[in-house]
């Protein structure tokens, strides 16, 4: 693997946040690769549907 094909990686906490969600967000379109916590994984699950469905 090259280095222009090597992505960046970002780790957000508290990933099922306001801010934290929103930042996710716009790091996943700027081309990172995102690590996150949350309490609920349940969660993660409920955020992709609602982001997806927005996008």
């Amino acid at each position: 693997m090259s280095v222009a094909e090597v992505k960046k990686t970002a780790c957000v906490t508290g990933g099922s946040g306001y801010i934290a969600s929103a930042l996710i967000k716009l790091l996943l379109e700027k081309g990172y690769a995102v690590k996150t916590t949350v309490r609920d994984p349940g969660w993660i699950i409920v955020c992709f549907r609602v982001s997806s469905s927005i996008l």
